[in-house]
């Protein structure tokens, strides 16, 4: 993966690691766990919610000559989709399953890495990347999870 690319995924952590401490800063000390869950949670749906603005401000961002990220999505809950074009090909051009097998162990090892992305993973968060063709064809889609991290252990 390219610097840019690194860059856009080291972004988001750090905009969601800042609104969690944010969140717990002003927190009361005296709340229950299923209340700090719950925060952190709702920090992590804020994180994602500013992470969209900032990407999509930016957006469409080249990542590669043969990527482009044409924007990021909130929601529903604790969940971020990520949404690139692979620029250089057509759905009838590629194997959409050995694409998306390649790109795979790359952002896993990406996010999985990332000490930011750790709390993020483990509170529940899903990473989404859905990736179209340079027409516009559905190529496929990655979700991450904490367990997809586990599992590379």
């Amino acid at each position: 993966m390219n610097k840019k690319l690194l860059l856009a995924i080291g972004l988001i952590p750090l905009v969601i690691i800042l609104a969690i401490v944010f969140n717990n800063r002003n927190a009361p000390s005296s709340a229950t766990d299923s209340k700090r869950q719950l925060s952190e949670l709702q920090s992590i749906e804020e994180g994602f919610m500013e992470a969209e603005v900032f990407i999509n401000a930016q957006a469409p961002i080249k990542i590669d000559d043969q990527t482009r990220l044409e924007k990021a999505l909130a929601g529903p809950g604790d969940m971020i989709t990520y949404f690139y074009t692979l620029t250089t090909v057509t759905i009838e051009e590629m194997d959409s399953a050995a694409v998306l097998e390649n790109i795979k162990p790359k952002l896993l090892s990406n996010l999985c890495n990332n000490a930011e992305m750790q709390p993020v993973l483990q509170a529940g968060a899903k990473i989404v990347y859905v990736y179209s063709d340079k027409n516009s064809e559905d190529v496929g889609r990655i979700e991450v999870v904490a367990a997809d991290c586990q599992a590379l252990s």
